[in-house]
């Protein structure tokens, strides 16, 4: 949903809409800590077996850990991509 907004954005910024759209995307499947962020934990916190609170602390490290490899990779992803179209 993300993906529509930022492309024009990037556009009307005059950069390539690629890399942020690539990062939007990323981001958006790294939503580990919240009911609403992937089906499946909407699954689970709807069984009313797992209490958001320890929704919330397990999937904090794991939102980080996302965050910290699209930081990482996402560069050489692009490198890798856009090296080879170019």
């Amino acid at each position: 949903m993300v993906v529509p907004i930022i492309i024009p954005v990037a556009m009307a910024a005059e950069i390539n809409p690629f890399v942020p759209a690539l990062a939007a995307t990323f981001a958006a499947s790294f939503g580990f800590m919240l009911p609403v962020s992937t089906p499946q934990n909407a699954i689970v916190y709807g069984s009313g077996v797992v209490p958001i609170t320890k929704m919330i602390r397990s999937g904090i490290s794991f939102d980080v850990l996302g965050g910290l490899l699209i930081v990482v990779l996402l560069p050489v992803m692009i490198d890798l991509v856009l090296g080879s179209v170019g």
